[in-house]
C-alpha cells in the first residue's frame, strides 16, 4: 500500500530530494512482501516517483509459500493463498528447480488437455507429477524431462480412456511404461452393490469390454506394442 511504501522510504529523505539515495530507496521498497520491482526518479522541483511492479504468484511453495515465474520464493508464510494454484515442494533450497521443471513443461501438459497439479521432489531426488485429471506420473531420478515428454506424447494417449481406474504411470522404464491400478472395494456379502461397481450382482459400465484389472495391479506397457 502506499503507507507501506512512505514508511519504508521516510528514513532516506530526511536530506531533502537532492541528497536522497535513489538506489537506497528502491532496494527499501522491493524489501516490501509482494514487491517484485521498483523503478525511482526525481522529479522536479520537490517530488520522487516510484513505479512498482507487484509479484505474480506462479505456484504454491511446501504448502504456505509462494513461488514467481521466475521460480523465487517471495513468501514463505502466505496469509491467503490462490487455491488454483499448483503445488510444488521440495527440500530447502530446491524451489527454482521444481519451478522450473513445472514451468517448462506446463505448456505441453496443457496442449494435450491436461493440466500439473503438483510437482514433488523428494529428499533421494526423485520426481512425482500429479495432473488435474487425477493421475500421478512417477519420473524418477534421472531424464526427469524426456520420461514427462514421453508420458504426453506416448503413454496419455493409451490410458486416457481408463485414467479414472488408474493411481499412477511409472515411466521409469527404458522402453514402456508401468499401471498402477486403483483399488476398488467390494461390497459386503448379502449388500447390493451400487450400479457400475464390481461385487457381486453387479453389472459391468456399458463401456467396459474386459473386466475390471486386479486392485494395485501393475500392468506393464511396451512403447512399441
Amino acid at each position: 500500500t502506499p503507507v507501506e511504501i512512505e514508511k519504508a522510504i521516510a528514513p532516506y529523505l530526511s536530506g531533502g530530494l537532492m541528497s536522497a539515495n535513489l538506489d537506497a530507496i528502491r532496494r527499501a521498497v522491493e524489501a516490501i512482501p509482494w514487491v517484485d520491482q521498483v523503478r525511482v526518479q526525481r522529479r522536479w522541483p520537490t517530488s520522487l516517483g516510484l513505479t512498482v511492479i507487484e509479484q505474480t504468484p506462479a505456484a504454491r511453495w511446501n504448502g504456505t509459500g509462494l513461488l514467481n515465474r521466475r521460480g523465487e520464493l517471495f513468501i514463505r508464510d502466505a496469509t491467503l493463498i490462490p487455491p488454483e494454484l499448483p503445488a510444488l515442494s521440495g527440500p530447502p533450497g530446491s524451489e527454482s528447480q521444481v519451478a522450473q521443471l513445472y514451468l517448462a513443461n506446463e505448456p505441453l501438459v496443457v496442449e494435450a488437455g491436461m493440466r500439473i497439479a503438483a510437482v514433488r521432489l523428494d529428499a533421494r531426488g526423485a520426481w512425482e507429477v500429479d495432473l488435474s485429471n487425477g493421475l500421478t506420473v512417477r519420473l524418477g531420478r534421472s531424464h526427469v524431462e524426456q520420461r514427462l515428454q514421453s508420458f504426453v506424447r506416448t503413454a496419455a494417449p493409451i490410458v486416457a480412456q481408463r485414467v479414472a481406474e488408474i493411481a499412477y504411470v511409472d515411466m521409469r522404464y527404458a522402453n514402456g511404461f508401468a499401471v498402477g491400478w486403483r483399488t476398488v472395494a467390494t461390497p459386503a456379502a448379502g449388500t447390493a452393490a451400487a450400479p457400475g461397481t464390481s461385487g457381486a450382482g453387479a453389472k459391468p459400465p456399458a463401456q467396459a469390454r474386459t473386466p475390471a484389472p486386479a486392485p494395485a495391479a501393475k500392468t506393464h506397457v511396451d512403447h512399441e506394442a
